[in-house]
């Protein structure tokens, strides 16, 4: 056989073995989809892995204690609830994580969590972990993460006696390999500004608001630093005289004492004058989250050894972080940031101007002596009451995030 001849058919066969190679490898990475993993080794390893799965699961908020531990299997969710009274709230967050190198899409998921049978009893939904509604298609891609949030409540004149003593829950989401059918979901904004501001252009008053399960609103007080510190919008729905059930949320109607409307909100400031032995200069700042028991109403109530209103401010910083939110203080505004010229109230007067500072009737953080504490009045009004007052004022909490989270 010629040399020319010879050449000729190892390039045949060199062409031919490139040819089963790539065919090799294209059933390979098909396979590898199926069964999760492939390795072709030829002095080089290729790896395809394909790995999407819940974790960390985590109770949001001032939800229920489930019946039992919730229970993941791989994309699956599922747990029991024992409800024993119509206001409790089962709320929970886990993540979902694609750790494979391929891209994933939703493929099909739960939208109800409970039997059927059970569904005309409760409202219940399932959501991303920001409130987004979840569909088919959604992206997923490799090396990123995203949660799903699961809320569920009783309706309206169900009783709990009507309600089985172990109601199981569940939710799957399926995944598979992400094509050309994929979409990236709609993301909301947890942290938004007023239109035509910036982080840093923000003015005093200006409504920042957080999103989550709700949207909670706050007017810009100041800068202090690279934080911002913003006061909220309205009271806390709190305390034995809340509006229904206490949500530990703001609600435009409850606003302490206002004249002829109804009372909501309104609680002690604390159980005792715990400051009264520090030997202060008044006025001075004496909130303290330490002090933050809750209050026994079926007992002595706001006299509760411990209790003040640290406990609603901390719970509802536990909310707005189970929402996303890195809050780095959270407290109550005080004298001195009340009277400076930004906000504007007056001692010698006894007046706040008018405007968002005057929306609701709620304690400062700060006392003017060892028995009285600063407030704010619905109206304008600029004074001092007792500690122990529950009848008249509220909890309207300041809150500081950094302007990097933004």
């Amino acid at each position: 056989m010629k040399l020319k001849d010879l050449k000729r058919r190892s390039r045949s066969k060199k062409i031919i073995l490139t040819i089963a190679m790539i065919l090799v490898m294209a059933m390979g990475v098909g396979y590898a989809y199926l069964r999760d993993t492939l390795a072709i080794d030829n002095n080089t390893k290729m790896s395809v892995t394909w790995n999407v799965y819940f974790d960390n699961v985590q109770k949001l908020g001032n939800s229920m204690n489930p019946a039992t531990t919730p229970s993941l299997n791989k994309t699956s969710f599922s747990t029991t609830l024992n409800f024993t009274d119509v206001s409790q709230v089962y709320e929970t967050k886990f993540d979902v994580k694609n750790e494979g190198s391929l891209d994933a899409m939703v493929t099909s998921f739960t939208t109800n969590p409970l039997p059927e049978e059970l569904q005309s009893y409760f409202d219940a939904s399932v959501t991303y972990g920001d409130g987004i509604a979840i569909a088919n298609n959604n992206l997923l891609a490799h090396g990123s993460s995203d949660s799903f949030k699961i809320k569920i409540s009783i309706k309206d004149g169900v009783n709990v006696s009507d309600l089985p003593s172990s109601i199981p829950i569940s939710v799957t989401v399926n995944y598979g390999k992400a094509d050309s059918n994929a979409t990236e979901r709609e993301i909301r904004k947890i942290i938004e500004l007023p239109t035509g501001k910036t982080k840093d252009t923000l003015a005093v008053g200006d409504e920042i608001c957080i999103n989550g399960d709700t949207t909670e609103c706050f007017n810009f007080i100041r800068y202090d630093g690279d934080n911002i510190v913003m006061l909220s919008k309205w009271n806390l729905n709190v305390g034995d005289n809340s509006k229904g059930t206490e949500t530990f949320l703001q609600d435009s109607d409850v606003r302490g004492y206002v004249s002829s409307e109804i009372r909501y909100g309104n609680v002690a400031f604390s159980a005792t004058n715990y400051w009264s032995t520090l030997g202060l200069t008044y006025p001075a700042d004496v909130y303290d989250n330490t002090y933050k028991t809750a209050p026994d109403f079926s007992a002595n109530g706001y006299t509760t050894e411990g209790y003040s209103v640290a406990y609603y401010v901390e719970k509802y910083k536990k909310i707005l972080e189970d929402y996303g939110v890195v809050v780095k203080n959270a407290r109550l505004l005080t004298y001195s940031e009340a009277t400076d010229s930004s906000i504007g109230c007056d001692n010698s007067s006894c007046s706040c101007p008018t405007g968002f500072i005057t929306n609701t009737l709620f304690w400062l953080g700060s006392a003017d002596n060892d028995n009285v504490v600063w407030y704010v009045r619905s109206g304008g009004y600029f004074s001092f009451a007792s500690y122990s007052l529950e009848s008249d004022y509220g909890v309207r909490p300041v809150i500081e995030i950094s302007k990097s989270d933004i």
